[in-house]
Formats: C-alpha cells, structure tokens, sequence
C-alpha cells in the first residue's frame, strides 16, 4: 500500500507540474509548423463556433483553437476547408481545451491524431467518436471531461493510447478498444469509476503503471479480460481491482502478472 501512495504521489505531482506548465502555455507545439494562422465559422449545423488553424503539412490543417456558443451544442469538425484547399488531419494541442458547453464532438475521417490536452477539460462532453483514421491520442486528450459517457473507436489504425488519455473520466460506462491498438499509457483511464466491463484487443502489447487504477466499477467476475497479446505490464495497474474479476489466458504474460497481485496481496495481509 506504501508503494502504490508513494507511486501515485509521484504520478501526481507530475500531474500537477504538467497541469501548471499548460497553463502558463499559450497553446500548442503545432506552432513548429511556423505557418500563419486562419479562421473558419461553423454552419449553425456544425454548431455555430469558430474554428482557428494552422498549416500542417502537405497542404492540411491542424485545428488549434475553438469558439463556441455559450449555450450546450454539438460541434461537426469538417473534413476540409475549402477558402485554404486544407484538408483537416489533426486535433492541435489544447484545440477544444476548456469548453464546458460542447455536448458532442464529431470528427472527420481525415483527422489522424488527437493533441496534448486537445479536449481536456470539457466537463458537459458526453459523447465522443473516434473515426478510424485517427492513429493516436496523446497524453491528457480527455482529461477531466466528466460528463463523458461514451467513447466509439471506428476501424483499427488507432496505435495508441497516451498517458492520463482519459484520467478522471468518471461517468465513462461505454468503450471498445479497437483492435490494432498496441500501447496505453500510464493512468490513461484511471478513475474512471463508471466503465463496467472491459476487454482488451488481441494486438494490445503494453499496459502502463496504474492504467486503470480506481477503476471500481469492474466489480463483477470476468469484468476485465486481458488478452494473450500483452507482453509489459507497469505497476500496479489495476491497483483497486480485485483480481477475480481479471479474466486471463492461461499461460500467458497476463496470467503470471495477476498471480503475482495475488502473492503480494497475500504478503500484505
């Protein structure tokens, strides 16, 4: 119990460090692009806000900033935009940082990653798609949007999930790991409390420390069923979870890992 407080501390801290350096920030490492930027106003059915770009590269845009309505709404990102003869690849660092009144985002199929801290913090975010062009989330993406209930991968490009992706999601209740994911990162769902049950692909290769921490409601028998793929799993990373509940091949890197929880529970008591 000391090593998971002193590990989770750690976490923690640099959880908090991070959170101080991104405020102080202006917004986004899509600046290396070093390309003017451009605006693009939504139609009332994409939601009415205001969208900020910067050139990518090979003539595409990365969305680096959002303005939105007041009131709740729905916000349609669209696949090009045509006064640039930009098509739309990515989701900048901080894009829809903060918004509390976006209810649902959708996404285009021209989109291929989702930024630093991209939806962090976009508390009334209930829905959200992930279309299957996208290859990887980055670390803190949906941080902090409590009110997400459901996340629907689509296809099997996504490559990885990065660190504290989903932290502190706690109404999250619905998500299906797509197959073709290889790697999620240090707490990326940690505390989120609400997701019942869960199984992870058959090309999952890597599980962080404290990857699903405090996640209580896998609570029934079988709740998590990890796949023989996995061959590295951190610390402590269904810390919260009892092991029963953990569905595991026999034989394989997973299995020996739980039975390794169960050896240092047994110390413990």
């Amino acid at each position: 119990m000391k090593k998971i407080t002193a590990l989770l501390l750690t976490l923690l801290l640099s959880l908090s460090l991070f959170a101080c350096v991104a405020a102080e920030e202006d917004g986004s490492s899509i600046d290396d692009y070093a390309a003017p930027n451009y605006t693009h106003k939504l139609t009332a059915e994409q939601g009415g806000g205001m969208l900020t770009f910067i050139d990518g590269h090979a003539e595409s845009a990365v969305i680096s900033d959002y303005t939105g309505p007041s009131k709740l709404h729905s916000v349609v990102v669209p696949a090009q935009i045509s006064e640039a003869n930009r098509d739309v690849t990515g989701i900048g660092e901080k894009a829809f940082y903060q918004t509390p009144t976006i209810k649902e985002v959708t996404l285009p199929d021209t989109v291929t990653f989702i930024g630093e801290l991209a939806f962090a913090g976009c508390t009334a975010l209930e829905k959200i798609v992930i279309p299957a062009s996208v290859t990887y989330i980055d670390k803190f993406a949906f941080y902090g949007c409590t009110s997400l209930k459901s996340i629907e991968f689509k296809g099997h490009e996504l490559l990885s999930i990065g660190d504290f992706a989903f932290l502190e999601c706690t109404a999250l209740e619905t998500i299906v790991l797509p197959e073709g994911l290889e790697e999620i990162g240090n707490q990326a769902f940690g505390n989120c409390k609400s997701i019942k049950s869960l199984t992870t692909p058959s090309t999952l290769k890597k599980i962080g420390t404290l990857t699903f921490h405090g996640c209580d409601g896998l609570d029934a028998d079988g709740a998590l069923t990890l796949s023989a793929s996995i061959k590295e799993i951190g610390e402590f990373a269904f810390s919260g979870i009892d092991k029963n509940n953990i569905k595991v091949p026999a034989g394989s890197y997973a299995a020996d890992y739980v039975a390794q929880m169960a050896e240092e529970e047994t110390e413990e008591e």
